[in-house]
């Protein structure tokens, strides 16, 4: 059954649009797409999102799980960039 998230993804996007305008840092701009993935999207801060994920030699800012597996990699940068 599809999820609607246009109502809570339109509740968070003046926090969005507030940290483009500040310029947030990278390391607040992670914090803000941690709380995106689980505010309006769903995802569980402890068992399904993971900070500092390996990928390779590197590492990405934080990874998804879905069913205990990493699907998802994500590469933060400031709010401005």
């Amino acid at each position: 059954m599809p999820v609607d998230i246009s109502k809570p993804l339109k509740q968070f996007l003046p926090t969005l649009l507030q940290a483009q305008q500040d310029n947030c840092n990278e390391a607040d701009t992670v914090k803000l797409l941690i709380k995106l993935f689980s505010d309006v999207l769903g995802y569980d801060t402890i068992t399904e999102i993971t900070q500092e994920a390996h990928l390779k030699n590197k590492y990405v800012d934080f990874a998804l799980k879905i069913d205990g597996a990493i699907k998802l990699f994500v590469e933060a940068k400031a709010a401005a960039i």
